[in-house]
């Protein structure tokens, strides 16, 4: 059977409350990433590509009306101060990780191409 989409969401984040919601309803979902997003969350850990929610054909009208339900929350300066903190937690971690991937990446692949020409030069030599 063929899953039916519920909706796009925004990014990977606002994808995970929404599985969180409708898993805790007993609702099985799929997610489809587009463009890059399979990849970027796999390589980086989270994707800000959007996200295609697809749920069983038979589900489909008790997730949506799960999320219509669901009404925006109203967060106080402290809560949105310590959102912003972790994000920027986040942020960092990421610029880590990624100065750390260089690291490792260019002088790899500056020895291979050194490596590379050494056998070059030696076969032509």
């Amino acid at each position: 059977m063929t899953p039916a989409l519920l909706t796009t969401c925004a990014n990977e984040a606002e994808a995970d409350v929404l599985q969180r919601m409708l898993e805790s309803a007993g609702i099985a979902v799929t997610r489809q990433f587009e463009e890059g997003g399979d990849f970027l969350s796999v390589y980086t850990g989270t994707s800000r590509f959007p996200v295609k929610m697809f749920v069983a054909p038979e589900a489909l009208e008790e997730a949506r009306n799960i999320m219509d339900s669901a009404a925006p929350v109203e967060l106080s300066e402290g809560e949105r101060r310590e959102m912003d903190e972790s994000a920027a937690v986040i942020q960092k971690r990421r610029s880590i990780r990624a100065w750390l991937a260089l690291a490792f990446l260019v002088p790899g692949v500056a020895f291979l191409g050194y490596i590379a020409w050494s056998l070059l030069w030696g076969l032509f030599r």
